[in-house]
């Protein structure tokens, strides 16, 4: 008897977790993609998250340590790790915003300084909150960019 309640237990969990994961899949189908092609404000997208001349001095202003930093970002949220900040900008001693990021791994977590550009605190609400897929490259927002 209890082998047979054991199965229908293990069964019923497994069900419930696929309904789970049918769910979520559902869910991220209908949410919008925010990649390369919609992420920059233009004529044909005035609802962009950044903007093409102000962006780039990201890749021009910032240090190595910060462009390396930048690229762990894009890439935990492309591949949608937890990620936890500050609820605000800090400000350093030179004058300079920032955000403190942190994201969490399965065995640790990695931590580093943001420092703050025109639509950062736009693109983590949305990461943050779920409102958006988020499949954006390095390379890719790079090279968008000088066009």
């Amino acid at each position: 008897m209890q082998t047979i309640e054991k199965s229908l237990i293990d069964f019923i969990v497994s069900e419930r977790q696929k309904q789970g994961a049918e769910i979520l899949a559902r869910r991220d189908e209908n949410k919008p993609v925010l990649n390369v092609t919609n992420i920059f404000n233009t004529s044909d997208n005035p609802d962009g998250v950044l903007d093409k001349e102000k962006f780039r001095l990201i890749y021009t202003d910032l240090g190595r340590e910060q462009l390396l930093a930048f690229q762990a970002f894009l890439k935990a949220m492309k591949n949608k790790q937890k990620l936890s900040t500050t609820p605000y900008s800090l400000t350093d001693k030179k004058g300079k915003d920032y955000h403190w990021i942190k994201i969490s791994g399965t065995n640790g977590n990695r931590e580093f300084r943001m420092n703050c550009f025109p639509g950062l605190d736009r693109l983590l609400s949305i990461y943050l909150m779920d409102m958006a897929i988020i499949d954006l490259d390095f390379d890719e927002l790079y090279h968008e960019s000088q066009k």
